[in-house]
């Protein structure tokens, strides 16, 4: 009696998540066709991540492969094609998580360059130390 008691409660546990699971994935559907994202930024990738996750984030779009979709479509075909290796690959099972790493990756700038522009670009006039620091950390 107790174990049919507790096969009867698991089911209607997996019937529950298998519900909101298919509520999740409606809804990701319904809100990619709303929301739209603005142009990649191959200057400063990181930057742009944020944003996307920001509006990411407001629209509800929660599952990975909702995310991946939805930043595919919004890159040109310049920047999709350089990631046609990840955008083609059936095997990645976190698309979304390896097309960030590989955008700011091959767009982002590397530390040594970051620095090298950090020392070469800096202008001191006028600035508040604060306005410095930020420029530095940018």
């Amino acid at each position: 009696m107790e174990d049919n008691k507790e096969a009867t409660l698991q089911e209607q546990l997996d019937t529950t998540m298998a519900e909101n699971n298919q509520i999740e994935i409606k809804h990701d559907v319904a809100a990619m066709g709303i929301i739209k994202l603005p142009t990649f930024l191959q200057t400063d990738p990181e930057l742009w991540f944020a944003q996307i996750e920001g509006l990411l984030h407001v629209h509800r779009i929660t599952a990975n492969a909702s995310k991946f979709y939805t930043v595919i479509t919004a890159l040109d075909h310049n920047t999709l094609h350089q990631v046609a290796d990840i955008a083609k690959c059936q095997s990645i099972t976190d698309k979304f998580i390896m097309l960030k790493k590989e955008l700011i990756k091959r767009f982002g700038e590397s530390k040594q360059k970051q620095l090298v522009k950090l020392l070469t670009n800096l202008e001191l006039s006028n600035k508040r130390p604060t306005q410095l620091l930020r420029e530095m950390q940018n």
